[in-house]
């Protein structure tokens, strides 16, 4: 957020890079090193947002304990601090997280497929289904950025560059 309260779009922009790239490259290395107990813990997220398909605040929750589940497993501390930024900056705009991203929240069957090959060790499908799962959610941010700019045509589009 900008210090008036806006969000900084350069900044939401960046975010949405970092997480498109970081999210196929977590879920292969969570199939090469996962164990056993991250496979049940994905298996038991995926099964807890199937009780709730419509609320999507309980699914934006659920699949960022499924992303740490995922970064817990591919042991890299890099990862780690990357995600715990992310989660940050979701914190503080996740009202509209939540609404924009809800057709990616919504595809159980791309989520149950990443953790059945982080449990096969598949690392090649992990990392193609992970990409394929966020890219739902990055063209309805890159949608929702543009949009925002439309209104909002100054350079910094509401905030101050970092």
């Amino acid at each position: 957020l900008t210090p008036g309260g806006g969000i900084n779009w350069l900044v939401a922009r960046s975010v949405i890079e970092l997480r498109s790239a970081l999210a196929p490259d977590i879920a292969r290395l969570a199939a090469l090193r996962g164990d056993e107990a991250a496979a049940d813990r994905l298996d038991a997220i995926v099964d807890q947002m199937a009780t709730q398909p419509e609320d999507t605040r309980a699914l934006q929750a659920l699949a960022m304990d499924f992303w740490t589940t995922l970064v817990d497993a591919s042991g890299n501390l890099a990862y780690r601090l990357a995600i715990n930024t992310l989660r940050e900056v979701y914190t503080q705009i996740d009202d509209l997280l939540t609404t924009t991203l809800a057709d990616e929240l919504g595809d159980l069957a791309a989520y149950r497929a990443v953790a059945r090959a982080v449990r096969a060790h598949d690392d090649a499908q992990a990392g193609r289904r992970a990409r394929e799962l966020t890219e739902r959610g990055t063209r309805s941010l890159h949608a929702l950025i543009e949009a925002a700019q439309a209104l909002d045509p100054t350079p910094d589009h509401g905030g101050s560059n970092p």
